[in-house]
């Protein structure tokens, strides 16, 4: 499978813990090392937050990986407790926050990210015009459904498209699912339709805390990684 690799990382505050980014400078730090000494390629979409907390770590992995913006209601303390989802705000407040973020990510690591995704994926129209705005001309919120229907097949779900002129990066499969034997038979299935188009999966960082990194690593011997640009010229709009 050629593979797009992509990880949201993000603080967590379900442990209970004093410290939300423990599993970052630990699980997580444990997983990017992997990634290198294997050399595969992946792009990590950040949050602000996390790009001022553990610059000292990122600042490490800034010029091996792609960074893109991570905008998630719920790591805006002013929002934290409200709407969990970034397309039912208004167009000034998700501006306010995707803007947040991307100044964060800059000032800390020294980039100007190019591409976006929104937590839990909730991205709309306003959200593709206000990326615009900001030079961020590539969004990865849209997440295929597992099992295709047969109708659909024929617009190739899992293939990059253009949609108010932002190029959309769909996500095919997530966490868990990226390990599973029925996410191969679908690699197989696209190879044979598609000429082994590329393909993006995510991952989440706090899903990495405690996991068998060894299984993972596994998954990177079998497959190959491209990097963003790479992974674009698979595909002709």
């Amino acid at each position: 499978m050629n593979l797009l690799l992509t990880v949201d990382v993000e603080p967590d505050y379900t442990t209970g813990t004093s410290d939300p980014y423990y599993h970052l400078r630990n699980d997580f730090k444990r997983f990017l090392d992997l990634l290198k000494r294997n050399d595969v390629a992946a792009t990590l979409f950040i949050c602000g937050v996390v790009a001022r907390d553990i610059q000292d770590m990122l600042l490490d992995f800034v010029d091996y990986f792609d960074i893109g913006v991570h905008t998630h209601p719920d790591f805006h303390p002013e929002y934290r407790d409200g709407i969990k989802k970034l397309n039912l705000y208004s167009v000034e407040e998700q501006f306010q926050m995707i803007k947040r973020d991307y100044d964060m990510i800059h000032q800390n690591l020294g980039v100007r990210p190019n591409v976006f995704r929104a937590g839990k994926l909730a991205a709309d129209r306003n959200t593709l015009q206000l990326l615009k705005k900001l030079d961020i001309n590539m969004d990865s919120s849209l997440l295929i459904p597992y099992i295709f229907r047969l109708r659909a097949i024929k617009h190739k779900p899992w293939r990059v498209h253009l949609q108010d002129g932002v190029t959309r990066i769909p996500i095919l499969a997530a966490d868990s699912r990226v390990l599973e034997a029925s996410f191969k038979l679908k690699n197989v299935f696209i190879k044979l339709l598609d000429n082994g188009a590329p393909v993006c999966i995510m991952f989440h960082s706090w899903w990495l805390k405690g996991y068998n990194l060894a299984k993972v690593e596994r998954l990177f011997s079998k497959n190959r990684y491209c990097n963003l640009n790479d992974f674009l010229k698979g595909f002709e709009f």
